[in-house]
């Protein structure tokens, strides 16, 4: 990941969570280790693709196994209704407009939604941090996705799981939020799924 998009993603999340509980360990690892935020990146590059990929009706490398799936099924239905692709994190970053997220960020519902952010140190905190942060970016730019109800971070999250799972991506991010598996409403299947992941990974 160039310089330039951890520079744009510092000064988006300094603004908003410089404050925060781990941020300082986190803009430490940005700076001087920015190495380790490609994989972050790369596994919401393939999520990203997995929900695109989904909507299409494309045939996956694995099968996709329904009783996984809830809320990336749903933002499926809805992508492919809207006849809507969305942009890996990758092509996010390329974008002349990526520093409107702070716009994005400041609207969203900020007394509440980063205090998980607090449990997080260094790199963690920016497998923490990311998906939402590209989840309120699609959001501005594709606003009938919000309209629609669905819920685009936990559709990004599952779509990370099952693809973990299936062996085909990384696992940065997974283990970071691991616990907000069994916290959130996921599907059954795949919370025991995951538990048994990490128990064995």
């Amino acid at each position: 990941m160039g310089q330039e998009y951890v520079n744009a993603i510092l000064r988006i999340s300094r603004r908003r969570n410089g404050r925060r509980r781990g941020f300082e360990s986190a803009e430490a690892v940005a700076k001087d280790h920015p190495e380790e935020l490609a994989p972050i990146v790369a596994e919401l590059d393939w999520a990203v693709e997995f929900l695109n990929r989904l909507a299409r009706g494309e045939e996956m490398e694995f099968k996709v196994d329904e009783a996984l799936v809830k809320y990336s099924a749903d933002a499926a239905r809805v992508l492919s209704q809207e006849k809507v692709t969305l942009p890996t994190a990758s092509q996010v970053m390329a974008r002349p407009d990526f520093g409107s997220l702070r716009k994005g960020v400041r609207a969203f519902d900020l007394a509440n939604e980063w205090e998980f952010l607090d449990s997080f140190q260094g790199a963690d905190w920016w497998a923490g941090m990311a998906p939402g942060m590209l989840k309120i970016y699609l959001q501005n730019v594709y606003p009938q996705i919000r309209q629609e109800g669905v819920f685009l971070g936990s559709a990004l999250e599952e779509a990370l799981a099952i693809g973990v799972l299936n062996g085909q991506v990384g696992d940065v991010i997974v283990r970071a939020i691991a616990s907000w598996f069994a916290e959130e409403g996921f599907t059954d299947r795949l919370k025991a799924r995951l538990e048994e992941y990490v128990r064995k990974n």
